[in-house]
């Protein structure tokens, strides 16, 4: 899946959501993107049944940072 963040603030995060048919709040994943800038973390986590949540943060304390989309791969475990 495609995904962007635009502009993150310094210290700031954005939550955005993507459809993982199957995947139900407990279940363990794990994400990795084809590129992110200097600064940027994310976390992901299955927000509601079908719907995995990825968390972009800006970890720079002074600085914005743009992102571009990327292609995420999103892996879900049953748990």
């Amino acid at each position: 899946s495609s995904i962007g963040f635009g502009d993150l603030l310094a210290n700031t995060c954005i939550n955005t959501g993507m459809t993982v048919t199957g995947a139900v709040p407990g279940d363990v994943v794990n994400a990795g993107a084809s590129s992110t800038p200097l600064g940027f973390a994310w976390n992901v986590y299955v927000s509601s049944t079908d719907v995995v949540a990825v968390r972009g943060c800006n970890q720079l304390g002074s600085s914005t940072i743009s992102t571009v989309s990327s292609t995420w791969r999103v892996d879900v475990w049953k748990h």
